[in-house]
């Protein structure tokens, strides 16, 4: 399973991330943020759209 590396700052994050991390690459800031897909045992307001913690938002603004 993917982990950050040494030395990268964890970041608060809410329920539609499994954590976030700030490092410096390459001589820039940038934050790393990972997604995991609801299991059945989560909130189901994860996987509505309409919801603000829908888990893919972050997602699909990046890929837009």
């Amino acid at each position: 399973m993917w982990q950050p590396e040494p030395g990268w700052e964890r970041l608060p994050t809410g329920p539609s991330s499994v954590g976030a991390w700030a490092a410096d690459i390459g001589g820039h800031r940038v934050v790393v943020k990972r997604f995991e897909r609801p299991g059945p045992h989560d909130a189901t307001v994860l996987d509505d759209p309409g919801h603000p913690a829908y888990w893919r938002r972050d997602v699909d603004v990046a890929a837009s």
